[in-house]
């Protein structure tokens, strides 16, 4: 996670495919959701600058830099691959970061 932040906080966007690798929790993770491997992969391969397994799965996510459609479409070509039906969103940054909101 150190190093993941490190890349977003100083734009050295060479470090994110190692900074997004979870190395205690995402081998186990990943094992469990069939064809995750392979879509990791795939999104690599597509352009993505790196590539995760998110929370227990089966959600996976892609940093991209322009490249969105073209890393979405692999990912869920992957996942074809596998005979599993998935769905793709290439979504923008919130640039803001956290807001609180108080509700009255």
């Amino acid at each position: 996670v150190g190093l993941l932040v490190v890349a977003l906080q100083q734009g050295d966007y060479s470090l994110l495919r190692t900074g997004m690798q979870d190395r205690l929790h995402q081998p186990y993770r990943t094992a469990l959701v069939p064809g995750m491997e392979g879509v990791l992969v795939a999104a690599t391969e597509a352009g993505a600058l790196g590539a995760a397994l998110s929370g227990a799965g089966p959600t996976a996510l892609a940093l991209v830099s322009g490249q969105g459609a073209e890393v979405a479409g692999a990912m869920q070509q992957a996942w074809a691959e596998e005979g599993i039906a998935a769905r793709t969103l290439v979504l923008g940054l919130a640039a803001e970061g956290v807001q609180c909101v108080k509700e009255r």
